[in-house]
């Protein structure tokens, strides 16, 4: 399951950036700690939905419409593809992180979750890259080898594995507590190195979903009291 998750997630990343641009991808990608705030209410015990998490939601929400509603003004009709397949992508990330903390997190090893994702996504995968990529090799380089180290190594193999971990030792809801820089990253990045264009909905959206990642994951000092005390 929790490969047939990640496969499809990513098989929505790569096909929705052959229409949106990376700024916009990167914040619908990032619904994902909203969708585990909500599922975590309903499917995990100790994990509830409070006031500043309903307005971080309430904030997102305004910040997605925004983005998804007012595009760029060279935008092709397509880009509305390219968005919902980016939204699809965030809903299944967060899928795969519930499924993970409530089946997964106090029965098998991270090192093993990190695994299944990685091996029973294979299949998905390589689907996607006979699609997208039919000639395999074009040139090597140092370039494209950096770039792959750098994929494979540090991406796919330490962060994920740093991730999972973290799934099963802690609250999911508050494991991105920092992750509202991230749409922040990719926002800027693909400015300064796509030149992809900086609209006004990024303008409104952009601050408004961090902000709400922020608030969703952000914990007062009664809440972490009892972590303490335990």
């Amino acid at each position: 399951m929790v490969g047939l998750l990640f496969g499809l997630e990513f098989a929505c990343i790569y096909f929705g950036l052959l229409y949106t641009d990376a700024a916009r991808a990167v914040i619908f990608v990032y619904l994902s700690p909203f969708v585990v705030a909500i599922g975590a209410h309903f499917f995990l015990k100790g994990d509830r939905l409070t006031a500043l998490k309903i307005l971080g939601l309430v904030l997102a929400f305004i910040g997605i419409v925004a983005v998804f509603s007012l595009r760029p003004h060279t935008a092709k009709p397509t880009m509305l593809i390219g968005d919902i397949l980016q939204i699809m992508a965030g809903v299944l990330w967060g899928a795969t992180t519930l499924y993970i903390k409530r089946f997964m997190a106090e029965k098998v090893h991270p090192i093993n979750t990190f695994l299944y994702q990685l091996v029973f996504s294979i299949p998905i995968l390589f689907i996607i890259s006979l699609i997208l990529e039919p000639q395999w090799i074009i040139k090597i380089d140092l370039a494209i080898v950096t770039n792959l180290f750098y994929q494979s190594v540090i991406v796919a193999f330490i962060s994920f594995f740093v991730w999972f971990k973290l799934i099963h030792s802690y609250a999911v809801s508050r494991l991105a507590a920092f992750t509202f820089l991230s749409p922040l990253f990719g926002v800027v990045f693909g400015i300064l190195f796509l030149s992809e264009e900086f609209t006004i909905s990024l303008m409104i959206g952009l601050p408004l979903v961090s902000l709400g990642i922020f608030f969703v994951n952000w914990r007062g000092r009664t809440a972490r009291q009892p972590s303490r005390a335990s």
